[in-house]
């Protein structure tokens, strides 16, 4: 152990864990609830800006790439928008 911090495997798993999407929920959750305005000025806001950028996009199709921890709120804001999330699926190499 080195650095005082877990061993190899053990920072091998927390960031795998981290590329799973219920990790990340719960780690949003979390910052919400004990950190609501760090969470605001972090997460929702950013989440708010980047939906809203996409709405302004223009041509018929538009492609975003964001971190996993905007999801959910785009997701949300886009859906209050009217529309609907087509289900995808992603794959971490």
């Amino acid at each position: 152990k080195e650095g005082g911090g877990g061993d190899k495997e053990s920072l091998e798993r927390t960031i795998e864990a981290l590329k799973e999407r219920a990790t990340v929920r719960e780690l949003m959750e979390t910052l919400k609830t004990s950190l609501p305005k760090v969470y605001t000025a972090l997460i929702a806001e950013r989440d708010e800006f980047m939906a809203k950028s996409l709405l302004d996009a223009r041509g018929s199709r538009t492609v975003a790439v964001v971190g996993m921890a905007h999801l959910d709120g785009i997701e949300r804001f886009l859906q209050l928008e009217g529309f609907e999330m087509a289900p995808c699926s992603v794959t971490m190499r």
